[in-house]
């Protein structure tokens, strides 16, 4: 039994969503254990068990028991990740949150040099780099930073920034300063929920800091995992993401300046997103659909960037889905680079 923690005010809370994870969770709960041995006074472990059905919920009781006062467990019928994150979120104590995917696993070895450096750098959002690894452990790549770490200070939001120092939105690689996220929530019901909120908060310009180290670790391989269970549902889910954020209830969120900008961000992912379902070799009656829909959305807004030079390429795009869409997907990796030129 370990003592209940000191009132200290806390640095650092880690949030993690489980949801039938009983093969993972241990890894996931004991890294951060180890990571944060000689300072669980200034960090706590906000875990929501989203109504496990496994064993989870019997291992993380376990846990709430052995370390009261720094893992604080709170259980809820299942509503999804993006509830059990905007819970986890609420009953938060920490100046930052950390959200750690429940299969995932931090880098314990590097988080001295992470508590230091959210400790020292009165930043709203700090963002590093973490690894790539498969069902053994083994390193089988990294997701780095998009441009090299010379941002410290307030960002200028602009589609130019997004593509090319944040093109990806996995908050785990990210810590945020829990007052300046504190209104933002996760979209629920949905997948790429994390797209939706880092654009979000980006938006606000808030003072970012990069670094290079490593401070996480992706099963990139769970074959349970959002990623790799990419169904056309899901690839529906993030155009609506991205429809969301320039026509839906997001859209409002974004002052005139910014407004142009989340546009070009949408627009272009759009794009890019609908050329590759249509490169996909199934469900051809669903890609028409999503084609006409989408289509629409992106003409309504393509003003933002040359309007001409869009339409030329829309035009191309068209010509090319109609005629060989299906059959050659040679074709479709031409557009893109073309329309990625454009964008």
């Amino acid at each position: 039994m370990h003592p209940v923690k000191s009132t200290e005010p806390i640095l650092l809370s880690f949030i993690v969503a489980a949801y039938n994870v009983e093969r993972y969770i241990n890894k996931c709960v004991s890294e951060i254990l180890v990571a944060t041995e000689q300072t669980k006074e200034k960090t706590e472990l906000v875990i929501i068990d989203d109504g496990s059905t496994d064993g989870t919920a019997g291992i993380l009781d376990k846990y709430a028991v052995a370390y009261p006062g720094f893992i604080n467990v709170h259980s809820q019928e299942n509503a999804g990740q993006s509830v059990a994150r905007n819970v986890g979120m609420r009953h938060a104590r920490g100046e930052y949150i950390w959200f750690v995917d429940a299969d995932d696993f931090i880098n314990s070895q590097s988080f001295s040099e992470v508590l230091e450096i959210i400790d020292r750098g009165d930043c709203d959002y700090y963002l590093f780099e973490s690894n790539r690894i498969d069902k053994d452990g083994n390193i089988t790549g990294r997701f780095r930073l998009g441009c090299e770490p010379a941002i410290y200070g307030k960002i200028n939001f602009t589609y130019e920034f997004v593509q090319t120092c944040v093109p990806l939105h996995m908050p785990w690689q990210r810590i945020y300063r829990k007052s300046f996220v504190d209104k933002i929530e996760f979209p629920p019901g949905i997948t790429h929920e994390d797209i939706h909120y880092d654009l979000r908060i980006l938006s606000r310009e808030p003072v970012m800091s990069m670094h290079t180290l490593v401070i996480y670790n992706h099963y990139f391989t769970n074959p349970d995992s959002t990623t790799n269970t990419m169904t056309m549902q899901k690839q529906k889910q993030v155009l609506w993401v991205y429809a969301d954020l320039i026509d839906g209830n997001a859209s409002s969120e974004f002052d005139e300046r910014i407004q142009p900008e989340i546009e070009k961000v949408c627009v272009h992912e759009m794009l890019t997103r609908l050329m590759y379902i249509l490169s996909l070799e199934y469900m051809h009656h669903q890609k028409r659909n999503l084609y006409a829909i989408y289509r629409k959305r992106i003409v309504d807004h393509y003003s933002v960037f040359s309007a001409k030079d869009v339409r030329l390429r829309m035009s191309l795009w068209e010509k090319i889905f109609r005629t060989s869409v299906y059959i050659n997907s040679y074709w479709i990796s031409l557009v893109t680079v073309r329309l990625r030129s454009m964008l």
